[in-house]
């Protein structure tokens, strides 16, 4: 769109509100040239950010918010990721997940935000999540 990027997390930011498959030139400099690249974004096997949520095997997920804490009773001290939408027509739906869940930890990864999360789940392989509900913790494979 024109803007300067000045820092990664921006980068990260402006990229994160595109979609994949999105096409988009770049200004790069190197050393003292400036060069012009198009690249098409990708996804991360299943799980892509766009807008500051993630959709991931039929959930919806975004980063806890003060807001989101409060409005969900959550303890002021939980890191995650909270589920924002189950899409019933998912097999993630017969899980039991809902909206307002909190995934805590993948494996022996600890979430604390999107990114954690995104990493966490790379490859394809079923794993265990880490569930926070109600001020317990329960697991389930995904």
């Amino acid at each position: 769109d024109g803007n300067k990027i000045g820092t990664p997390s921006e980068l990260k930011n402006v990229i994160g509100n595109q979609t994949p498959k999105s096409v988009v030139a770049i200004e790069i400099l190197r050393g003292k040239t400036e060069k012009t690249i198009t690249v098409t974004l990708g996804s991360l096997d299943g799980a892509y950010i766009a807008g500051g949520e993630i959709e991931y095997k039929g959930l919806t997920l975004t980063n806890i918010s003060e807001q989101l804490k409060t409005q969900n009773r959550l303890p002021p001290d939980l890191d995650g990721v909270v589920i924002i939408k189950v899409d019933h027509n998912s097999p993630v739906y017969k899980t039991g997940l809902v909206p307002g869940d909190v995934i805590v930890q993948v494996e022996s990864v600890e979430v604390s935000d999107l990114e954690s999360f995104a990493q966490a789940v790379q490859d394809k392989r079923k794993k265990r999540f880490f569930i926070f509900r109600n001020g317990n913790i329960f697991v389930t494979i995904l």
